[in-house]
């Protein structure tokens, strides 16, 4: 509903991301705290070359492309935009998330870090692969993913994490959890099952009820006022 929303709950994790992993003495050089460029994600050419030369940092946060002044710059090693994996770390809290991925090493590859999870199954013992994902649909308010997996994975969808957002497996809903602070991922059992990802604001519902009900009062405020005038 605003920037101001956006920011408090999505920009600030981007922002303490980068912060962690390129420390707080070489952040302060970050552009202006205005909210539209903190909403774009723009940032002062210094922290940019710094961020470039920090192997790992942007691609992690699955940034495959950077738009500067001198052109654009592809980066490799960004991670998917969806993957799925089946070695896990669990943490508690934002911070505790940073710190874990600061000190596991960048780029991420066959593993994540799940804030305040819970999966049903045992992290397997190594960092690796588990299987496909291919995404089939890609809107602003839906996203659907075919996974196709040997055992119990994690489906880590690299978008924002963002309230708002439910996900079902087979008409299922399944929790989302946040991951490597930034993203999304769900557990999917083993097999071949398409994930969807629909947005659904609590707002939305509620107005919905509310526009629904508001032409329940009108309708039948037509028909007594109709069965009063033919009376």
């Amino acid at each position: 509903p605003s920037i101001d929303a956006y920011l408090g709950l999505t920009s600030s994790r981007w922002e303490n991301y980068v912060r962690t992993m390129l420390g707080p003495e070489r952040f302060d050089q970050l552009v202006s705290r205005t909210p539209l460029q903190r909403f774009y994600g723009y940032f002062s050419r210094d922290i940019l070359r710094t961020a470039l030369q920090a192997p790992g940092i942007l691609e992690a946060a699955s940034l495959s492309r950077v738009y500067t002044t001198n052109g654009t710059r592809k980066l490799k090693g960004a991670l998917p935009r969806a993957y799925t994996v089946s070695h896990y770390s669990i943490t508690a809290d934002e911070q505790s998330s940073l710190d874990a991925l600061q000190s596991a090493g960048l780029p991420l590859t066959g593993s994540v870090v799940l804030e305040d999870a819970s999966p049903g199954f045992a992290s397997a013992a190594s960092p690796a692969a588990a299987g496909d994902a291919v995404i089939d649909l890609y809107s602003a308010n839906e996203v659907v993913v075919t996974v196709n997996v040997t055992v119990p994975s994690l489906l880590v969808l690299t978008d924002a994490y963002y309230p708002g957002w439910e996900a079902t497996i087979g008409g299922e809903e399944v929790p989302i959890w946040r991951a490597n602070s930034l993203f999304r991922a769900v557990e999917v059992p083993a097999g071949r099952h398409a994930v969807t990802f629909a947005y659904r604001p609590a707002t939305l519902s509620r107005g919905f009820w509310a526009t629904l009900f508001s032409l329940v009062l009108v309708s039948a405020l037509l028909v007594w006022r109709g069965g009063r005038a033919g009376g």
